[in-house]
């Protein structure tokens, strides 16, 4: 009896070793045939050098191209960043602190936002000190809608910008090396944004028990758009920002900086060339 029991116990020990090591060998797999980066250069990239006279336009077209052909959908960014248009964006927090205006708490879920794949790319300069980027876009149609809470019912907001919205963006960068290759590591993120008309539309929003003064507030909101958007820009720059920002820093880690431009230096060079004109 006690041999029966010690052979059940030895078996069962042998049966749980062959899963863990089935399991092992399938999660090793995985992460090896996963995508780390662009260890060649991509068909849709378009290199441009630090040397020619027309950088900014090459680095202009440049630009307009990737993101057009990642918003396609490249199958190695759609593993890492998902969809660009539509973009779904789990929550939203708009806050925002005034001696003079009234505290702002605004809470977005399930926020998507559509039409980028529009955009216009007007300008891509390259920073020759540090190799950032300035980017001029223009998108002439964008729309967002999103769900908020309001006295514990869950509404839909929608907007819309009606003329072209104006973005400038100043991406700063600092240089790393990874397996022989130099990459940007994106630091900061600044965006400036000029909207010509925006429409919003707000569902539901006394529960249907006084559409007159729904349809009243909508009405000043929508004349006054402009207003309350000034006041709330401080806030959705901060979040535009961090929305960009992650994604330029996931799209950076995957593009060898080489494919943006061809002669661009090892971050040991640009280390050495700034201690050099510092002396």
């Amino acid at each position: 009896m006690q041999q029966q029991i010690y052979q059940l116990v030895s078996s069962n020990a042998l049966y749980s070793k062959i899963i863990l090591l089935l399991f092992v060998v399938m999660c090793v797999a995985k992460r090896s045939s996963s995508f780390d980066y662009f260890k060649e250069k991509p068909s849709f990239m378009k290199t441009c050098k630090l040397s020619q006279p027309d950088l900014t336009k090459c680095s202009t077209e440049a630009i307009q191209k990737m993101i057009k052909e990642i918003i396609k959908g490249v199958p190695e960014f759609r593993d890492v960043i998902g969809s660009l248009d539509p973009l779904v964006l789990k929550d939203i927090a708009f806050k925002q602190d005034g001696a003079e205006a009234v505290n702002i708490r605004i809470g977005l879920s399930t926020v998507i936002v559509e039409d980028i794949s529009k955009v216009q790319v007007l300008e891509s300069r390259v920073q020759r000190n540090d190799f950032s980027f300035l980017l001029k876009l223009r998108m002439p149609e964008l729309r967002l809608t999103g769900h908020y809470k309001l006295d514990g019912r869950i509404l839909l907001l929608s907007l819309k910008a009606e003329e072209d919205v104006y973005i400038t963006t100043l991406i700063k960068t600092d240089l790393f090396a990874r397996d022989g290759y130099t990459f940007y590591n994106v630091t900061k993120v600044q965006n400036d944004i000029n909207i010509g008309r925006l429409k919003g539309d707000f569902d539901n929003l006394f529960g249907g028990r006084n559409k007159e003064l729904e349809r009243s507030i909508l009405t000043s909101i929508n004349e006054n758009w402009r207003e309350f958007f000034e006041v709330l820009r401080p806030s959705t720059t901060n979040v535009v920002d961090q929305i960009i920002f992650d994604l330029l820093h996931k799209i950076c880690l995957l593009i060898p900086a080489k494919y943006f431009l061809e002669d661009i230096p090892t971050p040991k060079q640009l280390h050495e060339n700034i201690s050099s004109n510092t002396l």
